[in-house]
Order: C-alpha cells, then sequence, then structure tokens
C-alpha cells in the first residue's frame, strides 16, 4: 500500500511513478514481461534513498512501510534477505510499537468519526456542519504534517466524498431542496472542487437563478 498526504485527487507524481513501477516488477514477476536489470536496480538504488532518508528523519513507522514495500516490490527479482531482517529488527524495537499503537488509536478514531458523520447525513442545521468543519480544518492546520492532521484530511475526503454522492443523486432525480442543502454542505467541505461548482451551475439553471 502506498500512502500520500493529500486530500482524495490524484497523487503527485512520484506517486504515480511508484504506482507504475509496481506494475513493472510484477509484469516481470508474473513473466508477462522479461525482467529489466536496469530498472530493478534503479528500483533498488530508489529505496535506499528512500531508506537512508527516513533513518535521518528518526521516521520509524515510514522506514518499516518502506522496507516492506521493498521486499513486497522485488521478492523474486532481487535478494531482499537483508531487508526483511531490517524489517523484522525494527518490528521488535519499541519505538515502532508505541508508534504502531499510536496510528491504530488514530485509525479507532477516524472509524467512529467516520461513523458519527454519516449519521448526519440527513438534512439538518448547516450550521452544525459548519462548526464541524472548521474545526476539522484547525485540527489540520494546527501541525498539517502529523498522523492526526492527515487522519482528519482523510475524514474531510470522506465527507466530501459522501457529500458528492448525496448531490449527484438528488441531482438525478430532481430533488432540487435536497441538492440546495448538500451543494451548501459540499461547498464547505470542498470550497475549490470542480465537481461541486459544476453541479451548482446545474441547480442554477434548473432554478432559473441568474447567479452563476
Amino acid at each position: 500500500l502506498v500512502v500520500f498526504e493529500g486530500k482524495h485527487d490524484w497523487p503527485p507524481a512520484d506517486i504515480m511513478e511508484q504506482a507504475f513501477l509496481w506494475i513493472e516488477l510484477n509484469a516481470m514477476k508474473d513473466n508477462v514481461a522479461a525482467a529489466n536489470d536496469s530498472i530493478i536496480k534503479s528500483a533498488v538504488v530508489w529505496f535506499d534513498s528512500q531508506i537512508s532518508q527516513l533513518k535521518k528523519e528518526n521516521k520509524y513507522f515510514e522506514l518499516h512501510e518502506c522496507y516492506k514495500q521493498v521486499v513486497n516490490y522485488l521478492d523474486g527479482l532481487y535478494d531482499v534477505k537483508l531487508y526483511r531482517q531490517k524489517l523484522f529488527e525494527i518490528e521488535k524495537s519499541s519505538v515502532f510499537t508505541k508508534e504502531k499503537n499510536t496510528r491504530e488509536s488514530i485509525n479507532a478514531t477516524e472509524t467512529r468519526m467516520q461513523s458519527k458523520y454519516m449519521q448526519r447525513t440527513a438534512p439538518k442545521d448547516i450550521g452544525w456542519w459548519d462548526g464541524e468543519i472548521k474545526k476539522i480544518n484547525e485540527q489540520i492546520g494546527s501541525d498539517p504534517s502529523s498522523p492526526l492532521s492527515q487522519m482528519n484530511k482523510r475524514v474531510l475526503s470522506y465527507i466530501g466524498m459522501g457529500t458528492y454522492m448525496y448531490v449527484n443523486n438528488a441531482m438525478k432525480n430532481n430533488d432540487l431542496k435536497q441538492a440546495e442543502y448538500f451543494l451548501k454542505l459540499y461547498k464547505l467541505v470542498d470550497p475549490e472542487n470542480p465537481d461541486m461548482y459544476f453541479f451548482l451551475a446545474d441547480y442554477y439553471a434548473r432554478t432559473n437563478d441568474p447567479v452563476s
């Protein structure tokens, strides 16, 4: 699994390149493509540089994930014995165990938040949502790179995806009252999303609203 710090959107170029590398290496493993030593060596060099940087930054959880990726990507194409050993050593460390427990706690909180917001999808006071979205954004802004902030970004994206589906369904059914409510919510959650403006233009056209 490859993750990136961002909202529900296309990943950055380096993450896309990593995804394509995964496809190429799996094609070699499955004998769909011939083994390419140049690509394999380039992958090893890239992973080693990532490992070196993560060690400098003392990011043990991310380092663990990187070693795991090396094994998953290259096992069967390259000798990953040393990487597997390092992966085992990290898993036995107290620093990693503490970070892992923290991440699991955050994941549990995220699940509870998602459930909480899904229960509020029926039209409610938009002011309640305004307050909730502001709180989430404040938590994201307090320390953008922290695991807790990343969780809040995912929660916001989760609300955004749900809102998109509700708006889309309301517009398909020509339920303009529902559409109006969820468009207000969509604008709070993801004010720069072009899909929201597309739906908004469609809504204005159907209601003969001169605003555009």
